[in-house]
């Protein structure tokens, strides 16, 4: 299967926003760790991923991201020694970040979308119509006629 290219060319390469957005996670759970509780450091990780996915807009990128989070949230900030273990807090924290990570791709269209480009593009799909020019005019369709006209012949009109 060969790849073409995107209309966006100048996007970001999935593989350089997804180190950005490791070293976006790193630094949010060190600050989070450092400075709040488990569970608003967890919701501070959720929110960070939201907002990546507003920003790169990319959902490879995101779904990566929201992937990386949850080790880091439940090693870093729940365990603090960087044991994974699931708790009852990971249900809420792993519906968080697929929020987070859902909303930011809802908000990132209008987020990235720059004034010379316009409208948002629709998306690129294989089976849009093309109006033909080569074709003759579709037949005129029979109207039915006034109160009083004569019926033409062969016309058979129904009335419901």
């Amino acid at each position: 299967m060969t790849r073409t290219s995107r209309p966006d060319s100048d996007r970001c390469p999935v593989g350089l926003a997804i180190g950005g957005g490791a070293v976006m996670l790193v630094v949010v759970t060190l600050v989070a760790a450092a400075a709040l509780p488990a569970v608003p450091g967890l919701s501070a990780l959720a929110v960070a991923v939201g907002v990546f996915a507003a920003l790169s807009g990319d959902g490879r990128a995101v779904s990566a991201i929201a992937t990386l989070a949850w080790p880091f949230g439940n090693g870093f900030l729940l365990n603090q020694y960087g044991d994974l273990s699931w708790h009852h807090q990971d249900t809420g924290f792993v519906s968080g970040l697929l929020v987070a990570a859902a909303l930011g791709m809802i908000v990132a269209p209008f987020l990235t979308r720059r004034p010379d480009r316009g409208a948002i593009p629709a998306p690129a799909t294989s089976h849009i119509a093309v109006e033909r020019t080569d074709l003759a005019p579709a037949a005129p369709q029979p109207r039915e006629p006034a109160d009083g006209e004569p019926l033409p012949a062969l016309t058979v009109f129904h009335r419901s």
